[in-house]
């Protein structure tokens, strides 16, 4: 691993299974941003590397009962932030309607989890407002004044997508997304 700018730094890894194995490689970040660089190399029959993932802070290892509040801006997005509440707004006049908001694009323990999308809109009880999608898993409409709760089955610990395809029906402020592990 090496901080452009610093000295290279490695580390040996030994991965065995049939199961994905994630492997935390820390960089010491002095600043705000930095360059980092991965050089990775097989010794012995090597190694498939199927993803690699660059992330900042923690991310939970999700025990049954876990749950976390992640604000709407924290996605991949189209919309406006609006602060201090990191919500994201989405106007039907300026947005397609196709996919305005999806990930995390990270790793879940392997259970059954919930997700729930927090919003507000002005739209009238049981309008359309778009559809809530998983990757190859289920789709739920989201409707006005109706709580949009999907359950799910996480299978193994590869990254997961979330996705929100909007309608175009009516303005839409997309507040949090809460993940919950229920068994």
């Amino acid at each position: 691993l090496e901080e452009i700018g610093a000295a290279p730094r490695d580390a040996v890894c030994a991965c065995a299974g049939e199961t994905w194995h994630w492997v935390d490689i820390p960089a010491d970040m002095q600043g705000d941003f930095a360059c980092v660089a991965l050089d990775a190399a097989a010794e012995g029959d090597g190694v498939v590397a199927d993803t690699v993932l660059l992330t900042a802070g923690a991310w939970p290892d999700w025990d049954a009962g876990d749950r976390a509040d992640v604000p709407a801006a924290c996605f991949f997005r189209a919309g406006y932030t609006a602060l201090p509440a990191g919500a994201v707004v989405l106007r039907r006049e300026s947005e397609a309607d196709r996919t305005v908001l999806y990930g995390p694009r990270l790793p879940l323990e392997p259970g059954v989890y919930t997700v729930e999308l927090g919003l507000d809109t002005p739209a009238v009880s049981g309008t359309l407002l778009g559809r809530l999608e998983m990757d190859d898993g289920p789709a739920l409409p989201v409707r006005a004044g109706e709580t949009c709760r999907l359950e799910f089955a996480c299978g193994d610990n590869r990254p997961w997508t979330l996705a929100f395809v909007f309608a175009r029906n009516a303005d839409v402020t997309l507040e949090r997304v809460r993940i919950e592990r229920i068994r």
